[in-house]
């Protein structure tokens, strides 16, 4: 059976599933099947074997799912696949594994081809496709990321939770992702197995995952009003963003990356007008070392032109700078309040403020900022 073949075979099952309805065991297509033991839902739930491919125009509304330990991967490294442009994902709730499964930390190309689901797997993955739309959709207990993809245009996230995955969205720098708008994301607790990653206290003897919403190349996009809170290694990150507003975001701290490290980092200009405004970054938001002892604020590796104001930076009784810009980067930081960064960042003293390696910041910093219990205001390194 040739990909043509396989891909209209899943196609025709996905419209038998949305033609089912609710016409209960006799109804569901193959590959879907009525629950014995899953978690509720609020348009029954059903337990899915194999990969739901979406074409384009296609909608998946209005669903429960919950995983098979038979789970077929059939060469796909997601649950839902969109392949064509204008698909809509709505009202859907995606339930995994209630704890990490140890056969995900095997991820050779033999073990893909086993029952189960694969240790690469996300929840959805979309790649180099146009007016994708996700939401009111939530997504659990997977061993990689809720939602993942790169190379989208005109793309619409809100209001999706994902829970217990390794990461909550990763947009992948491969091909540019232009005008997305995420609105009421949020992440909590990302997970993780095999001997890498901060042990978790939460689940005792198990590891924590990735980060919250690691988003790469992003262009004349937006982030608004989105969470992540619990234990993950960092709560946001964005690599290469050009022409992005970041607005009311709730998290243990942010990290903004000019350029990606390595080769392929190499051609990549570096990141510009950024706009980070009425976010609050508190560390007590987020749990782990990891967490504990990075700076609460990073600009990184060649981030010009960015503007951060209106923003609460907590220490929360934990260590790392306020913010730190480094590596040939440069902001403005005005209106905001910095309180508490009087603990250690490695060996050093901390500050509400550290600036050094061909960067800056601006020179009223401490006149146009507001400072609660902050013992170290600047300090301007080598």
């Amino acid at each position: 059976m040739d990909t043509h073949e396989v891909d209209e075979r899943r196609r025709g099952f996905l419209k038998q599933v949305v033609a089912a309805g609710a016409l209960g065991a006799a109804g569901y297509a193959a590959g879907v099947r009525p629950a014995m033991a899953a978690p509720t839902g609020p348009y029954g739930v059903e337990v899915l074997d194999e990969p739901i491919v979406l074409g384009s125009g296609e909608r998946l509304e209005r669903r429960t799912f919950a995983i098979s330990q038979t789970f077929a991967n059939a060469g796909h490294s997601s649950i839902i696949w969109v392949k064509g442009n204008n698909a809509t994902i709505s009202d859907v709730r995606l339930f995994g594994a209630s704890d990490w499964v140890t056969q995900w930390n095997d991820t050779s190309a033999a073990r893909r081809l086993q029952p189960g689901v694969f240790g690469n797997t996300s929840g959805i993955r979309a790649q180099d496709v146009s007016g994708l739309t996700i939401q009111r959709v939530h997504i659990e207990g997977l061993p990689k990321s809720g939602i993942a993809g790169f190379g989208w245009t005109n793309a619409l996230i809100r209001d999706v939770s994902i829970n217990h995955c390794f990461s909550g969205i990763n947009l992948s720098y491969y091909t540019p992702n232009v005008n997305v708008t995420m609105q009421r994301v949020r992440v909590h607790d990302t997970w993780g197995g095999g001997p890498k990653g901060d042990p978790s206290l939460s689940r005792p003897g198990k590891r924590i995952g990735g980060g919250g919403l690691v988003l790469n190349s992003l262009r004349d996009s937006t982030l608004s009003d989105c969470v992540a809170t619990g234990e993950m290694f960092g709560a946001f990150k964005l690599t290469n963003p050009h022409r992005v507003a970041v607005r009311r975001l709730r998290g243990a701290g942010l990290q903004v990356q000019g350029v990606n490290e390595g080769v392929s980092g190499a051609g990549m200009r570096p990141a510009s007008d950024v706009v980070i405004e009425d976010c609050v970054f508190d560390k007590g938001l987020g749990s782990s070392p990891t967490v504990n002892g990075a700076n609460c604020m990073q600009l990184t590796k060649f981030v010009g032109s960015t503007l951060v104001r209106r923003c609460l930076f907590s220490a929360a009784g934990t260590g790392g700078h306020g913010i730190q810009v480094v590596d040939n980067s440069h902001a403005r930081i005005e209106g905001c309040t910095i309180t508490g960064f009087n603990g250690i960042r490695g060996t050093t003293p901390a500050h509400a403020l550290h600036v050094e390696l061909k960067s800056s910041a601006n020179a009223d910093f401490a006149h146009v900022n507001t400072f609660v219990n902050q013992r170290r205001i600047r300090l301007q390194g080598p």
